[in-house]
């Protein structure tokens, strides 16, 4: 559970999230890297993610996680809405819905991490 709620595990997974198009397919980290420069929303909330996700590596930083969680899910989001109709293969892909699967384990790994942490 540890390792899985990692913030660079969140990121790498974040990061390797897998989305298809009608051609090709790429990990969302490309998605991203080509988002930021052209300051499209989805792509500068990704990069808060990530870069809340590796601040949260200081011990005394570490709720700037849930920080990195909400703009990576907010990110995600954003991406699906814009792009509708152009990602239909990414949801008949099984390695897209293993990588989504993995996140979405990250995910409740680093909020039940939270949740102990408050109790």
């Amino acid at each position: 559970m540890k390792i899985l709620s990692h913030p660079l595990m969140q990121s790498i997974s974040f990061c390797l999230l897998f989305f298809s198009g009608d051609v090709v397919a790429f990990p969302y980290a490309i998605y991203l890297w080509h988002a930021v420069p052209l300051f499209m929303g989805y792509g500068i909330t990704g990069a808060i993610g990530i870069a809340c996700c590796l601040i949260a590596l200081m011990p005394s930083l570490r709720f700037l996680q849930l920080t990195g969680l909400l703009a990576m899910l907010v990110s995600i989001a954003w991406f699906l809405i814009n792009s509708i109709g152009n990602l239909q293969p990414t949801f008949m892909n099984v390695l897209s819905w293993l990588t989504f699967l993995l996140f979405a384990v990250v995910c409740y790994s680093v909020v039940v991490r939270f949740v102990k942490i408050q109790k």
